[in-house]
């Protein structure tokens, strides 16, 4: 029977093992087992020498104790040295390079000489944070030593290491000699000062990494191939790396912000070391949800390394798994899993370790990546609530709806609330408020110089991080402050010049203020999208004011084409200026009945928009040039038609979860009204932007061109809704009707009925006789099943695929309520499309079965315009373009005011070449 007879006792550890293994037998297996031979015949001649004994040598690694600590550091410096002198004839990509950890603590030791513990672990893991070619020892090691060896210590920070309780100080061992001083960042700033000081041409000892000597550094080139000597403008030279989006594996579709916004600060961190070049965002983020071979993605986009991994929260805990892999052969480089109490400290930890998990494990291929970006991390916070909505943030920076807008501003505001002391909670918060006056969204009072208050905050709070003084910059440009905008830019890009969303947008911002800010924000962008190659269409604003300013009209229409954000009024606005300097009338007529639809009073606010965007009076002219000739001044036609504008009712039941109601409610009233031939109804996304605001009756209907205005409230409680509306007449601001209804539920669309045929009346003794083009028709008899419909039509809107899913199951609960739902069904057919159209994972996302629920709206209910108009987008989709345009037809002539319909039908004509039929609109 075999003696597992255990001691326990006091020893001094060393780990150590070889950095880029894989990589080296990969290339070379036999030079690489030679050379891996050769170095443990070095370990263990300094190990013996030292009173060590060699305990294991698996793989690439070596283990070993020593009597005594001084013994086990005096084997590890000679290791080192030794090390070197044996690689200086040696190629520098052929290089062996060591990582050596050192650790005093208790160990078990079977009579077999088998050793484990905790100390062994401590002493694991401090290799495993070492740079190749140095030795970190542990603050138990350096305080026994200190002042007893001819060697200093530099102190390595606090280490949180895996299977370790408590953190563990760290100190890297000074190391000298002619293959160069391998130290910490701390440790190495006066020694550079001292070497640049002495005028010596090479940098002996920079050794960062394992690189021994570097002679010369490689020329620095911008996006386009061109040298500079600015970082800021130069493309980083480093290994390619992609971080693909994290998996949510909580089962709660909900949650996505959550491991999307991890995802994102692992990008954001990696970017900070100025020797990788890490894929931005937006190009890595175009992966979520899909199930590819990491390799293919890798060969898309350009990545030698990518990283994936899952995230899993439940309750107070979360759990995340992350793998790095060489794209070059599949290898799996590192891979961990990593459990942690659900606090924001926690959080910040675990992003810092799989962090130096990357750099290191990529490192070791590549001597030129310094660690030194660990170091430079921002404070966070300690409430994981506030932490919480500065994730919300970055999914809402990706959406820039007013209604996320409205709820990532609250949450901000708790988030300061909770930790004054949090700089990324209050530059975000500068970035919401700064958003209430550039694009109108949830306005308050003083909006710009709350945001300049909370931007200043963030700065004062971490004046080291790149988005506080990104966020101070554009708070500044916003208030016209071109020249603090510049420099708050210039600060931030200094920090971190390799973050594509910062360069793209300092790029944008300085652009249009000055000929020499233009080329420099062309420069900027160039580089963004170089690091992020699928970037969103913002990025190309810069590009096109260029072109547009060189008088390249042609090439500037290309690059607006690139801006595919067909709701954002600014992307019409530069291709209504290009259409008209390349005297392209259809083409300008179509983009102006694009922009007049989403800004209808632009052309009256154009001026003010351009000094908004701080635009150079020159370039100004030009652009204003641009639109005189594509006829944005032109006196418009008088309207044939009176027109109404149907402002959101107010919700008056006390519970913000009601919005919907009250939403529903008022589509369907522009709905009804629309049926009306002799009347014009202002669309929805017209008259939604005034929802929650207290407005001027007067100026609203300016701004619409609205002849009446129609507001009023819903309260709904139990069963019961009251609806009050009333009528008014824009020009004198009279009130011709006003009416209160106080209904069962199940009642719903008879007083919709009722209140269209009081305005119909109250405005007949006004303009004559009003006839319908089509009859009203009840929806469902299930109140509650038009209930749920109201609810999935609102999160439908919110174009997330969280509130998809909420919006797929609503509609399919609504069905099964009253399998006639026609509308039900064309609503989830929309729903389906959505989620095809952005590889959203949820059921049934394919076109084939968002066609089936469109046909069978059609079949259910032929009179009804919305199931014809889904239909016909759908057979649009199916590139079935007679049959689109057949149907898009029928639910026009079923609705002659059918907003939908028109703007369906002019994309199909659009996209088919018939420029002359899609410019024709009601």
């Amino acid at each position: 029977m075999a003696d597992n007879t255990v001691t326990q006792k006091v020893a001094a550890i060393l780990a150590a093992d070889a950095v880029g293994y894989t990589r080296l037998m990969a290339e070379d297996e036999p030079a690489t087992i030679q050379a891996l031979d050769a170095a443990r015949a070095v370990f263990a001649e300094h190990i013996e020498a030292n009173q060590g004994r060699v305990v294991d040598t698996a793989g690439d690694s070596v283990l070993a104790v020593f009597a005594t600590t001084a013994g086990a550091v005096h084997a590890g410096v000679a290791i080192q040295a030794s090390l070197a002198e044996a690689n200086q004839p040696v190629p520098e990509d052929r290089r062996m390079h060591f990582r050596i950890g050192i650790h005093l603590g208790d160990i078990f030791e079977k009579t077999d000489g088998t050793i484990y513990g905790d100390g062994v672990n401590v002493a694991a893991r401090l290799e495993s944070i070492a740079q190749p070619g140095a030795i970190i020892v542990s603050n138990v090691v350096q305080a026994a030593l200190r002042d007893r060896l001819d060697v200093d210590f530099a102190d390595a920070g606090s280490h949180q290491v895996k299977n370790v309780k408590h953190p563990v100080k760290a100190f890297s061992v000074v190391l000298g000699g002619s293959d160069g001083d391998r130290m910490t960042k701390s440790s190495r700033r006066p020694k550079l000062v001292i070497a640049l000081a002495a005028g010596l041409a090479i940098l002996v000892g920079l050794a960062v990494w394992g690189l021994t000597i570097r002679v010369e550094a490689p020329q620095m080139v911008q996006a386009d191939g061109t040298p500079t000597d600015d970082p800021v403008l130069a493309v980083p030279m480093g290994p390619v790396i992609a971080v693909l989006p994290f998996h949510n594996l909580s089962g709660n579709p909900d949650q996505d912000y959550f491991s999307d916004g991890l995802t994102e600060d692992l990008i954001t961190g990696l970017s900070r070391f100025r020797d990788l070049f890490v894929i931005g965002r937006n190009t890595s983020f175009q992966y979520k949800g899909r199930v590819e071979d990491v390799r293919t993605i890798a060969a898309e986009i350009g990545a030698r390394y990518v990283t994936v991994g899952s995230v899993r929260r439940s309750g107070e805990t979360v759990r995340v798994s992350a793998q790095l892999i060489d794209a070059t052969d599949g290898t799996q480089l590192w891979n961990d899993s990593f459990d942690r109490d659900l606090t924001a400290t926690d959080l910040f930890a675990l992003q810092d370790e799989i962090t130096a998990e990357i750099v290191g494990a990529i490192a070791g291929s590549y001597g030129v990546i310094s660690r030194a970006g660990l170091e430079d991390k921002p404070p966070g916070t300690e409430k994981l609530e506030a932490y919480d909505c500065v994730l919300r943030a970055y999914a809402y920076e990706q959406i820039l709806t007013p209604e996320v807008h409205a709820e990532t501003r609250d949450c901000l505001e708790r988030a300061v609330d909770l930790d004054p002391s949090y700089a990324d909670a209050w530059s975000k918060l500068a970035f919401i408020y700064a958003d209430e006056y550039a694009f109108a969204y949830n306005t308050r009072p003083d909006a710009l110089d709350r945001a300049l208050a909370a931007a200043q905050k963030g700065v004062e709070l971490d004046p080291s991080s790149q988005m506080t003084h990104w966020h101070l910059a554009r708070t500044h440009f916003w208030r016209n402050e071109v020249n603090e905008a510049i420099v708050e830019a210039d600060r931030a890009l200094a920090i971190n010049p390799n973050n594509a969303f910062v360069l793209a947008a300092a790029g944008v911002y300085m652009a249009p203020t000055s000929p020499e800010s233009l080329k420099r924000g062309v420069a900027l962008t160039d580089k963004a999208m170089r690091i992020d190659p699928n970037p969103p269409g913002w990025y190309h604003v810069a590009n096109i004011l260029d072109r547009y300013a060189n008088r390249d009209y042609e090439a500037a229409r290309v690059e607006s084409l690139k801006m595919n954000l067909p709701g954002f009024f600014w992307t019409h606005v530069w291709r209504l200026a290009i259409y008209g300097q390349l005297e392209r009338p259809e083409e300008a007529d179509e983009t102006m009945t694009k922009l007049l639809a989403l800004y209808p009073s632009f052309a009256e606010n154009s001026r003010v928009e351009l000094e908004k965007f701080n635009m150079h009076p020159t370039l100004a002219e030009h652009v204003v040039e641009g639109w005189k000739k594509a006829g944005l001044f032109d006196e418009p036609p008088p309207p044939t038609r009176p027109v109404i504008a149907v402002l959101p009712f107010d919700n008056m039941s006390g519970d913000p979860e009601q919005d919907y109601f009250a939403d529903g409610i008022t589509e369907d009233l522009i709905t009804e009204l629309s049926r009306f031939e002799g009347l014009l109804v202002i669309a929805r996304n017209s008259t939604f932007r005034f929802k929650g605001e207290v407005v001027d009756i007067a100026e609203v209907a300016e701004a619409l061109g609205a002849d009446y205005v129609l507001e009023g409230g819903v309260r709904k409680f139990g069963n019961k809704v009251r609806i009050t509306a009333q009528l008014i007449d824009a020009e004198t601001g009279t009130h011709l009707w006003a009416e209160r209804y106080d209904r069962e539920l199940i009642d719903v669309f008879e007083v919709q009925d009722d209140v269209t045929r009081q305005i119909i009346s109250a405005m007949q003794s006004e303009i004559g006789e009003l006839t319908p083009t089509r009859g009203s028709g009840q929806l469902t008899e299930s109140h509650q099943a038009y209930d749920l419909f109201l609810r999935a039509r609102i999160e439908k809107e919110r174009r997330t695929e969280a509130a998809a899913l909420r919006a797929r199951d609503l509609l399919q609960q609504a069905i099964e309520l009253d399998p006639a739902f026609a509308a039900a069904y064309a609503e989830l057919s929309d729903t389906q499309h959505l989620a095809n159209y952005y590889g959203w994972d949820i059921p049934d996302a394919t076109l084939d079965a968002a066609m089936l629920n469109a046909e069978k709206a059609v079949a259910l209910d032929g009179s009804l315009p919305l199931a014809h108009a889904q239909l016909g987008r759908r057979q649009y989709e199916a590139e079935q373009f007679s049959e689109s345009a057949s149907s898009l037809n029928t639910a026009i002539a079923l609705d002659t005011n059918y907003a939908m319909g028109y703007m369906a039908l002019a994309a199909l004509y659009t996209y088919t070449g018939n420029y002359a039929l899609a410019s024709v609109r009601p």
